[in-house]
């Protein structure tokens, strides 16, 4: 073992002889010669000075290693140290009404700590400090709140969606559009009340499906409130205009039509060319949806046909299903001799 001191490194600056004393005497004991005795006794005396050199030796070896580890230890104290004295200072100069409280002489105190600790102050200890000067502030209503804690609090209080969450920028947008959408549905519903003649309970109750259905249709409430005044315009009354105005929206979405208006023209001249009612609209949809899915050609082109026909149909006796097919057999007619 002292051997392997020996090799460690530059530690010339020991004498080394007591090692060497020692090797011959207990190899003399171990001889059993004459020089045993005289060896036992060199040996004790070399064996204290031999062990005091293996301790001063074995700390020097290693306080290279132990300084490294130190440094590190005492800079990462020094940043956590620096960041209990930043955030109290904060908590001082960021909350006026902390100026003229006990909390005050707290925080300093903590600030002093942090950049000249004593034995007793460690940085666990700073923290908890800290955090408990920060609680108080908390509950006795002595932080102010930044814009960003501001807008945070009213959201919880006033908003219940994702529009909360979304940021200062997309709320604004959004409350410009949530805005824009009423301004818009107040202006369809003016128009509707123009051209129907129901009570406010009649138009109160409309409003209150409109949303619902609107969600059903895929459509806008201006859009489904729209297509209800189209009807309302032709003379139905406020329920029946309802329902084939959402009808009309259907028909616009299946088809090629691009508004509401002209969805609504083609559906009015077939149940009036035909006589039906209008609780027959959705039939009439739904046979221009089937001949236009298995034919060459489109709903649209079916509700335009009977837009200038239907009632030339029906005087000649025809049904809606017979003009359907006279219609379609004589576009593939005409398809043919276009391709001719």
């Amino acid at each position: 073992m002292i051997q392997q001191i020996k090799n460690r490194g530059t530690l010339g600056e020991y004498d080394w002889s007591g090692y060497d004393t020692a090797k011959s005497a207990l190899d003399a004991i171990v001889s059993g010669t004459d020089q045993a005795a005289a060896g036992t006794n060199r040996l004790a005396q070399v064996v204290e000075n031999l062990g005091s050199i293996y301790t001063e030796v074995s700390a020097k070896a290693g306080i290279a290693e132990s300084t490294n580890t130190a440094t590190v230890r005492t800079q990462r104290q020094q940043e956590h140290l620096a960041n209990i004295y930043r955030q109290a200072s904060e908590s001082i100069r960021n909350n006026p009404k902390v100026q003229n409280s006990y909390l005050r002489g707290e925080l300093e105190d903590i600030m002093k700590r942090a950049a000249n600790p004593g034995d007793s102050d460690s940085v666990e200890g700073l923290q908890r400090d800290l955090a408990a000067a920060r609680k108080s502030m908390e509950e006795l209503g002595l932080t102010s709140e930044n814009l960003g804690q501001r807008l945070t609090r009213l959201f919880k209080d006033h908003f219940n969606t994702a529009v909360a969450m979304a940021g200062l920028h997309l709320l604004q947008n959004s409350l410009q559009q949530v805005l824009q959408n009423v301004v818009d549905v107040d202006t369809a519903m003016t128009d509707l009340k123009k051209v129907s003649d129901g009570t406010a309970q009649d138009y109160a109750n409309y409003l209150d499906s409109a949303a619902d259905r609107a969600k059903n249709l895929g459509a806008s409430m201006t859009d489904v409130i729209g297509a209800t005044s189209e009807f309302s315009r032709l003379g139905y009354n406020l329920e029946d205009a309802s329902n084939l105005g959402d009808w009309a929206t259907k028909y616009m979405n299946v088809s090629e039509y691009t508004n509401i208006e002209d969805a609504a023209q083609s559906l009015v001249s077939t149940l009036q060319g035909f006589h039906l009612s209008a609780d027959e609209v959705g039939s009439v949809v739904d046979r221009f949806n089937e001949v236009g899915n298995n034919y060459a050609i489109s709903s649209q082109g079916l509700g335009e046909a009977l837009k200038r026909s239907a009632a030339a149909l029906a005087a000649g006796g025809n049904s809606l299903d017979e003009s359907l097919g006279l219609i379609t057999a004589a576009n593939e007619v005409v398809d043919l001799c276009h391709a001719a």
